[in-house]
């Protein structure tokens, strides 16, 4: 997406089935649950961090290619059926997090998706992307 952005075409990306849903979070709700696990004293010994939600990659590369604002043609190619087995769901129970630590994760998705899509596009530049934080929920 980037390379087809920095272009100013249309792109073409080829993915391994878009079949699973996975547990996706953002770094900065991880970030948010490391500073709560340093600054408590939680009870259990491992707690599960993630969103609580098995989401689509489909529905997070639809996001991802809408955010990039591109004309894009996905082609998901034969895959290995052996190479992702067993993981084709995943979601994290995060009721040890809320109960241990105070911790939920805040970012949406969508804010998630979107705020890669800038930082990823605007790797190239001298700066930074502006607003990154700007209107976002804390």
């Amino acid at each position: 997406l980037v390379a087809a952005a920095r272009r100013g075409g249309p792109a073409v990306i080829q993915l391994a089935p878009l079949r699973a849903r996975r547990d996706f979070i953002d770094v900065r709700d991880i970030a948010d649950a490391v500073l709560a696990a340093c600054t408590r004293d939680p009870d259990a010994r491992v707690v599960n961090i993630g969103r609580g939600e098995a989401v689509s990659l489909r529905l997070l590369v639809d996001q991802l290619v809408e955010a990039s604002g591109l004309p894009t043609r996905l082609i998901e190619l034969d895959g290995d059926p052996g190479r992702n087995a067993g993981i084709d769901w995943q979601q994290v129970d995060i009721r040890m997090a809320r109960e241990q630590l105070g911790w939920q994760p805040r970012w949406p998705l969508a804010c998630s998706v979107q705020d890669l899509w800038e930082a990823t596009s605007a790797a190239g530049s001298a700066t930074a992307p502006d607003g990154l934080e700007a209107a976002r929920p804390r």
